[in-house]
This record gives structure tokens, C-alpha cells and sequence, in this order.
């Protein structure tokens, strides 16, 4: 995307750097992915979405909000905003791979799962529907398995300032 330019201008500039008055810049991008293509989107400042597809995921920002659903793997980050993500199949064949520095980590899962689970924040809470969890589990630190989950490819969550969730698909 290039947005509109002085002749010898080699950036976009927002309005009240390029001495125009109105409101920035914004593009919102709507990309139909077929079954079993994957996909990566980047973005700096903005959100990332990326629901109900078929395939492996990388979804990654600055500043902004990932949200992801699919039946494939995932592996999402952000600095400055939350993770919402659905693994609506218990089976990856790349490990999942979440982690933001300043926000919330939401992972629903499929009560089928089994994974071996790592999740840590340091300033906030690991919380989970999974009774069937096991290993060392303490308020900011969650590492064992769901169901008979393998080491094999690990489900990784990490924040620093925000709560984990890994919730149960019913």
C-alpha cells in the first residue's frame, strides 16, 4: 500500500506531519484464504484478524490486537495488545507459540487437547478450564500436560503484564 506523496517524498507522513489537516491514514485489508494456504500477516500499528480458516497462521504487531481462529497451528505476537486465539483441532503439526509483552492471552481449545502446556506472565494470572491439567501449576507459571499431551510440540503462552486464559471449547 502507498498512500499519496509530495514529489520527492519517500514515506507516508500522517496529516499533521505532511501539513494537511483530517484524519490520518487507515487501510483495512480483507484477504480470502483457500483451505490449507497458509497465511502471515504484519502489521505495526494495528490489529491483526484472522478467523476461521483452515491452515497454519503467523500473526504478528506492535501495537495492536491479534485475534485468530483455525483449525491449523498458530504462532501470534504483539508488544502492546491482547491475543484472542481458537486451535479448533486438538492436532498441530507446528507448535503453537503465543506472547505479547502488555496484554491479555485468551487460547480456547477443543476439550479433546492433548498438549504439553507452557504458560507464563509475571504480572498477572494463569487461569484454565482444563481440570485435566497436571504438572506445575502455580498463579503465573503453568507447565505440564492436557490429556496425555507430548513435549513433542508444546503449547507456549508468555506475557509479562496480562492474564492468561486457556479455555475449553464445550
Amino acid at each position: 500500500t502507498v498512500c499519496p506523496t509530495k514529489p520527492g517524498q519517500t514515506e507516508c507522513q500522517a496529516a499533521d506531519k505532511a501539513g494537511t489537516e483530517g484524519p490520518g491514514t487507515r487501510v483495512d485489508f480483507i484477504v480470502r484464504v483457500p483451505e490449507g494456504v497458509g497465511l502471515t500477516g504484519r502489521t505495526v500499528n494495528g490489529a491483526v484478524q484472522a478467523e476461521s480458516l483452515r491452515s497454519d497462521i503467523e500473526a504478528y504487531t506492535v501495537n495492536g490486537q491479534v485475534r485468530v481462529s483455525t483449525t491449523g497451528s498458530v504462532q501470534a505476537r504483539t508488544v502492546n495488545g491482547s491475543i484472542t486465539a481458537s486451535l479448533q483441532n486438538p492436532f498441530w503439526r507446528k507448535a503453537p507459540k503465543f506472547s505479547t509483552v502488555n496484554g491479555a492471552i485468551t487460547l480456547t481449545l477443543p476439550a479433546a487437547s492433548n498438549t504439553f502446556v507452557r504458560a507464563e506472565t509475571r504480572n498477572g494470572k494463569v487461569l484454565t478450564d482444563f481440570a485435566s491439567l497436571r504438572g506445575r501449576i502455580s498463579d503465573q507459571r503453568v507447565e505440564g500436560k492436557i490429556g496425555a499431551g507430548s513435549s513433542a510440540t508444546p503449547l507456549t503462552l508468555q506475557t509479562i503484564n496480562g492474564t492468561i486464559q486457556i479455555k475449553r471449547i464445550l
